[in-house]
């Protein structure tokens, strides 16, 4: 990948001076399909790698962040189905990845993974209920009062 070489290239000999004199964006060259499960950072900024330089290391020709590695673009896919390994839900599979693994755009890129899951659609919880409650009858004048519109639900 283009733009983990040059950001290994930075580490080693040193990241520029100037942002305004680099060319820092790598582009993608595989079109996003709807039904596509890939990871959706179609666009790879170095700026996400620039604010971390000081963060980034290399350890056996691996980069890492602090003691998450960073993963290439074409190995997200392959990572993402690991941590989905078993449909742990989109929390629990964010909360793994960031033990160990690290890239631009990962929360983005497991929240559409989970979002495309049949199963982990099917069986997710549906967020509780708000529980009706009475609002504080007014003691002074002027005071604030709240009206229902819709009627009463007891």
């Amino acid at each position: 990948d283009k733009t983990m070489a040059r950001v290994l290239n930075y580490i080693w000999k040193g990241w520029p001076l100037s942002t305004q004199t680099s060319n820092y964006t790598c582009w993608s060259t595989r079109p996003a399909r709807k039904d596509d499960r890939s990871p959706q950072s179609q666009e790879v900024d170095m700026p996400h790698y620039e604010r971390r330089k000081t963060e980034l290391s290399v350890l056996k020709g691996c980069l890492l962040w602090g003691d998450r590695v960073v993963i290439p673009p074409t190995l997200r896919r392959k990572i993402l189905a690991v941590l989905h390994n078993g449909h742990p839900g989109m929390v629990k599979m964010k909360a793994l990845a960031r033990s160990y693994v690290w890239w631009p755009g990962l929360d983005k890129d497991i929240e559409a993974w989970v979002a495309t899951c049949n199963p982990c659609q099917e069986t997710r919880q549906a967020p509780p209920k708000a529980k009706p409650t009475t609002w504080e009858a007014p003691s002074t004048p002027w005071a604030r009062i709240h009206v229902d519109f819709a009627g009463p639900f007891h």
